[in-house]
Formats: structure tokens, C-alpha cells, sequence
């Protein structure tokens, strides 16, 4: 998980906070509308190397593994990702000032 984090902070510019927040709510999306590759996705992106090479032995030639489509999917949406985080900062910025005046 932390060669996609690494990935997503390099394309996107985002901070580790960030770049790990934004991959946990894409593997919460996936597994939440793909409950049956919630466990494969946790040991994929869990670091579990030996849930990573079964599931590379299991795929065939010419097919995209999980791990390809998430890492797709993190930076055709990269943009949306840090522009979203930027004005998640943006806000909480202006509410800690109001808090402090």
C-alpha cells in the first residue's frame, strides 16, 4: 500500500495524510460495492504479499488486476482527490480561525 501512497502523493503533489486518506476511502468504496473482494483487496493493499501473488497467479493473460484498476481508477481521479482535500483544509483552516479570535 505504501508504492500506491508514494504513487499518489508523486502525481498529485497531496500530503501522506492525504494520499492515505483518499486510497482507504477508495478501498472502503470498492469493498463496500464489491463485499466479495473486500478480503483480497485488504491483503492487497494490506501488504499481505501472499494474497497479492495468489491473486497474480489466478489472473489471465490479459486481464486487469485489482490492484491495476484501483491504481487506475487513483489516478484518473487524482485531480478530484486533491482538489477535494484542498477545500476540506480550506474549511477546517477558517473554522479553527473563528475559534481562536
Amino acid at each position: 500500500m505504501q508504492e500506491l501512497i508514494e504513487k499518489i502523493i508523486n502525481r498529485t503533489g497531496i500530503s501522506h495524510e492525504q494520499a492515505t486518506g483518499a486510497l482507504d476511502t477508495i478501498k472502503s468504496f470498492v469493498s463496500e460495492k464489491f463485499p466479495m473482494l473486500a478480503n483480497s483487496l485488504e491483503g492487497i493493499l494490506g501488504g499481505n504479499t501472499s494474497a497479492t501473488d495468489n491473486n497474480c497467479q489466478q489472473q489471465t493473460a490479459g486481464e486487469e488486476s485489482l490492484l491495476q484498476k484501483v491504481t487506475h481508477f487513483a489516478e484518473e481521479h487524482a485531480g478530484d482527490i486533491k482538489g477535494k482535500a484542498g477545500s476540506l483544509v480550506s474549511e477546517e483552516e477558517e473554522k479553527l480561525k473563528g475559534f481562536f479570535k
